[in-house]
């Protein structure tokens, strides 16, 4: 049976979700933030006959989280994303491959384009110490924002949309985004940022650096700094890679890969 989820569920949405926890964290940051009742927020669940709860999909805006650990009704979700569809403009769906793809017999998925990517987690500290001798990293508050989108903008592998500002700025507000950067003569050259932040993890997205200043290690010294904060806070880590080069320097800060994951836009 497939029902709205409200508060009253909460308990038991939250422990289903944290049996894994890196793979979940858009949906439990989502939920821990902006709660059962947002307009721009919707949870279903789809429970057994013993009601308890096998599979969930999150609305968040024009974007779509679908997550289960076994079967579940897949037609009824795709029922619910099909009756929406028509009125959402720049949508998105991710996930596991194993539930996201069965989304496809369906047409329940946005548009023909399937990225296929890496979710890692970080589970080694590392055990060499990197220099970063010289390297200056300043924390970003919510003034930062429209420089390091205007980086962003620049960097071919990222998706830009209009609303993409604003939903910063929000995530920024809201405790689920942090940013760290590093600047020259006050233009933003390197940055990196969290999403989906929440007391128990963190997703790690938009490491970027300006094509001037590659190889100097910006990077790695980023992303050194925004792990170690996250660490030294308890929270566990994850990211995503598309590419066995990023994947290299990421496996050499201590990330391991823990599963294939795809986005339909």
């Amino acid at each position: 049976m497939i029902r709205k989820l409200s508060k009253n569920d909460h308990e038991q949405t939250l422990n289903f979700l944290l049996d894994e926890t890196i793979a979940n964290l858009f949906i439990i940051g989502d939920i821990l933030a902006f709660g059962y009742d947002e307009e721009f927020q919707e949870l279903w669940g789809d429970f057994d006959d013993d009601n308890s709860l096998r599979g969930l999909l999150l609305k968040y805006h024009s974007n779509f989280i679908p997550y289960a650990k076994g079967d579940f009704d897949i037609e009824g979700f795709a029922k619910i994303i099909l009756e929406l569809k028509p009125n959402l403009e720049n949508m998105y769906m991710i996930g596991k491959p194993e539930i996201t793809e069965q989304f496809e017999k369906f047409d329940a998925v946005p548009g023909n384009e399937k990225i296929e990517s890496y979710l890692c987690e970080y589970t080694e500290k590392i055990s060499e110490p990197i220099n970063f001798e010289g390297i200056v990293i300043k924390k970003g508050g919510l003034a930062d924002i429209p420089r390091i989108l205007e980086l962003r903008k620049t960097i071919e592998c990222f998706d830009i949309h209009d609303g993409m500002l604003a939903s910063m700025e929000l995530n920024f507000k809201s405790g689920t985004a942090r940013h760290f950067y590093i600047e020259d003569n006050d233009k933003i050259v390197a940055s990196v940022s969290t999403s989906a932040e929440n007391k128990y993890g963190a997703t790690i997205v938009g490491v970027q650096t300006n094509k001037n200043y590659r190889n100097r290690g910006y990077a790695s010294a980023l992303m050194t700094k925004l792990i170690t904060e996250l660490d030294n806070e308890g929270k566990k880590v994850g990211l995503f890679y598309y590419n066995p080069v990023a994947g290299s320097i990421y496996k050499k800060l201590g990330f391991r890969d823990i599963s294939k994951w795809n986005m339909y836009k």
